[in-house]
């Protein structure tokens, strides 16, 4: 197994994880030019289609990073004594 860090078992605005990841995630999507039906032109560059960058909604990223840590987080003892998941830590 490689190395372990601890991270916050949510993003939220208030840890600074929104600031952090909106804008960072992108979907692709490749539509055929409406101007020429593909056959290419001026509009698109002579490629017949164009590339849509579409960027990841927030509600995405948090539900990707929730599940996530729901596989592979381990709840860890807190200052005092009590584990993420409410149990006594040993």
């Amino acid at each position: 197994m490689g190395s372990m860090i601890l991270m916050p078992e949510e993003l939220t605005a208030e840890n600074g994880a929104k600031s952090l990841l909106i804008g960072e995630f992108f979907e692709t999507r490749h539509h055929e030019c409406r101007d020429c039906e593909g056959d290419g032109c001026f509009n698109c560059d002579y490629k017949g289609e164009f590339i849509e960058k579409i960027p990841v909604s927030w509600t995405t990223i948090k539900a990707i990073y929730r599940m996530a840590v729901k596989k592979y987080g381990k709840p860890v003892p807190n200052h005092g004594g009590v584990v993420s998941d409410g149990t006594m830590g040993t």
